[in-house]
């Protein structure tokens, strides 16, 4: 059992490593996440998530909670930046190593084998950045997988598992709106489940129940507060972006995103530019194929329902209920998603390779049930001679040492290695130091006003700036993402911090800190110059 956990996550261990041993450094949505995480020990602390484009036109809005930044809390505030990459890494580790403990305990090993061999052409498909990603899109895709199967283990009697239930869907909501719908259908499904249950055992469902209330209390305090005191509250916000008179993909999309997911190659084994492309081809409708597909598809998971309701087979019926779920959280979500925002789609939609995933692993359960019985009954003698080298005295040594070369040789075949960006480090790092060392520790500045290097750098100045003790005040974009606290609030700065092309005329008595050549970027926009310039007002 712990052989195939540790095939499942060695590749993402291998992802974060990876990343933590090529210097890496936050920038964009990264850097915005850091300082974020910087806020969570202050007297303002973050009571939303991430800045979202889901507002179009209308009040600002955000993920749903603050969590992520709970979790990232701790080694920011001591400095250790560079290992928040690994820090993903054990996140995602730990749920795809649970995910494939409780399939063992849903179907044995033949469907704890089918899991481990499904996470690691899932992690190939997202690509191996994403396992060890501190991005909110990215940090919820392996918690969504482990959610799936505690749900399907609350709905098959595990009723002690609801608080992790509660747990992990809060975080897994919270990351990112897309994720919203098939957690909060597959949390709904536990507590449903174990609710029904309280006839029969009240005593375990009740602890269940409290501890869960618990958790769910403790993870929504801080949005809920938010909810109450601002206007508009998030939450308000988040449903009035969803009632926007705005073109929605609708049933075309919906279908043709059902069908990539189930259809004989579902998006869970595709990998480069099959995979990014699914998104795209979804938003060009779908055809009567698509229609039959996904009607064909949910007509054998109600069929693995109907025969294991008969059968009174808890296991496969639970599976079933889960897989349609999430189904449904993809229809739903697709059908429901702005036909503007296809950039973001790109990455939102990324989630519905897992629902793919779960589905097959359900239809193909009771093959991979049946494979234990088969393996034990013809592979007998080879069994005994493992277990008999597990006794001696050097079983346990030469166990490790398998598994430590299986693990290996798995991480290096599965997943290629998270590309480091090197050069993006390189600059996002050269623009931090500039801008700390030609500024005063206390000192307030405003940032934000870069122009085309909004995306990966104003990040980076923000964050370098509030790890350095100095005080952002963030302007445009940065202001929602940064928070109300780095808001203009009338006072005199101590300067302005800018990013502008290095044709750009200084400011009158401004300096240059940095003058530096952007990878990736048209020849007329390489070079950078970082400003910084003298407030002529009250711009803080």
């Amino acid at each position: 059992m712990g052989a195939l956990a540790l095939v499942a996550v060695a590749p993402v261990l291998r992802a974060g490593l990876g990343l933590v041993a090529s210097s890496w450094v936050p920038q964009s949505d990264d850097a915005f996440i850091v300082s974020r995480s910087f806020d969570v020990f202050t007297t303002h602390p973050p009571l939303v998530g991430a800045h979202s484009l889901a507002g179009g036109g209308g009040p600002k809005v955000h993920s749903l909670g603050p969590l992520l930044y709970v979790l990232l809390a701790v080694p920011v505030r001591v400095g250790a930046i560079g290992v928040l990459p690994l820090v993903a890494a054990l996140v995602s580790s730990a749920a795809l190593a649970w995910s494939v403990v409780l399939a063992r305990r849903r179907g044995g090993f033949g469907l704890a084998g089918a899991t481990a061999l499904g996470i690691l052409l899932l992690l190939r498909a997202l690509g191996p950045a994403a396992a060890a990603s501190i991005w909110n899109p990215s940090i919820g895709l392996a918690p969504l997988v482990l959610l799936a199967f505690l749900t399907w283990s609350v709905l098959d009697g595990e009723v002690r598992l609801l608080p992790a239930v509660a747990l992990v869907g809060s975080f897994t909501a919270q990351a990112h709106l897309s994720f919203v719908p098939p957690s909060a259908l597959l949390a709904a499904a536990a507590a449903v489940a174990v609710v029904a249950r309280l006839r029969t055992r009240p005593g375990g469902e009740r602890r269940a129940l409290g501890l869960a209330a618990l958790v769910l209390v403790a993870s929504w305090a801080l949005p809920v507060y938010q909810e109450l005191t601002d206007h508009p509250g998030n939450l308000t916000a988040v449903a009035g972006a969803r009632s926007e008179q705005v073109a929605r993909g609708g049933a075309p999309v919906a279908f043709a995103a059902t069908s990539q997911a189930v259809w004989a190659r579902p998006t869970f084994t595709r990998t480069g530019r099959s995979f990014s492309q699914a998104p795209t081809q979804a938003f060009e409708g779908h055809g009567s194929g698509d229609v039959v597909v996904t009607v064909a598809f949910t007509i054998v998971l109600f069929a693995v329902l109907g025969s294991a309701i008969r059968r009174r087979d808890r296991s496969v019926s639970s599976g079933a209920v889960v897989a349609l779920l999430l189904g449904l959280g993809v229809f739903a979500t697709a059908q429901a998603f702005p036909r503007r925002d296809l950039v973001v789609a790109l990455y939102a939609f990324r989630w519905f390779a897992i629902a793919g995933l779960v589905a097959w692993l359900v239809v193909a359960l009771p093959v991979a049930r049946a494979v234990g019985p088969m393996a034990a009954a013809h592979g007998g003698g080879a069994l005994r001679a493992v277990d008999r080298l597990r006794a001696g005295p050097l079983g346990r040594p030469v166990a490790l040492l398998g598994l430590a070369l299986v693990a290996v040789l798995v991480a290096a075949w599965s997943v290629p290695p998270a590309p480091t960006d090197d050069d993006g480090s390189r600059l996002a790092r050269s623009v931090g130091d500039a801008v700390v060392a030609g500024t005063e520790r206390g000192e307030r500045y405003q940032f934000g006003r870069s122009g085309r290097y909004d995306l990966q750098l104003t990040s980076v100045v923000g964050e370098r700036l509030l790890l350095a003790g100095r005080q952002p005040v963030a302007t445009g974009g940065a202001r929602e993402a940064m928070g109300p606290s780095h808001r203009p609030v009338g006072r005199r700065c101590a300067g302005l911090v800018l990013l502008q092309p290095a044709s750009s005329v200084v400011p009158t008595g401004g300096r240059t800190l940095l003058l530096v050549t952007a990878p990736g970027r048209p020849a007329g926009e390489s070079r950078v110059r970082v400003v910084l310039a003298p407030d002529p007002g009250r711009s803080c």
